[in-house]
């Protein structure tokens, strides 16, 4: 009987203790539960913004880079041209660029000496007669304006300075196109 009786205390003493618990109701697991979850979020609205925010920069870095290859190509192109024969890069005229030059190591006018910067579909190339076309940008519009010196009454293509624009598509439509300029003065070897 002592048994039984000592089971039935200690029942009640376990029942005791199990009400004077203190334990999680479900409105406070489901509290919890929102405020991390809403913590999460914010947390991973900063991670996308790094994210986006190192693609544009590389994007530009590399929009950048090829900008500025093309323009130093371009530029070293003319200076050492001993003779620009023709250029039909006006950019009130919508024309694509189209610039007909002799390199100064080949001052011979001949169709086989002339290097020729053209703009087709968009990209620009350079085209050097025995050595084929090479494309220098994809997506990309050149315009290049003589302007005469000062000192001179008429303008003469070798004696100009030349406006370079170059113009380059953006990945990220919202941007649109990127402007990029310089002056190239070319040597008159002649």
């Amino acid at each position: 009987m002592f048994y039984f009786q000592n089971n039935k205390n200690t029942f009640k003493r376990e029942k005791k203790l199990m009400q004077n618990k203190d334990g999680f109701t479900l409105v406070e697991i489901v509290a919890t539960l929102v405020l991390a979850s809403i913590l999460t979020l914010i947390a991973g609205l900063f991670i996308v913004q790094g994210v986006k925010g190192y693609v544009l920069t590389k994007e530009n870095t590399q929009i950048s880079e090829n900008a500025r290859l093309l323009l130093n190509r371009v530029t070293s192109e003319l200076m050492k041209a001993s003779t620009i024969i023709s250029m039909t890069a006006d950019p009130t005229a919508d024309l694509p660029i189209n610039i007909v030059y002799l390199h100064s190591d080949r001052p011979t006018d001949s169709i086989a000496n002339r290097r020729i910067i053209i703009e087709k579909n968009g990209n620009i190339y350079i085209n050097i007669h025995n050595g084929g076309e090479s494309l220098l940008i994809e997506n990309a519009t050149m315009t290049i304006r003589a302007i005469k010196p000062t000192s001179e009454s008429t303008l003469e293509l070798n004696n100009a300075v030349l406006h370079m624009i170059l113009y380059i598509d953006h990945p990220d439509t919202n941007i649109g196109r990127v402007k990029f300029r310089t002056q190239v003065y070319p040597r008159n070897a002649s």
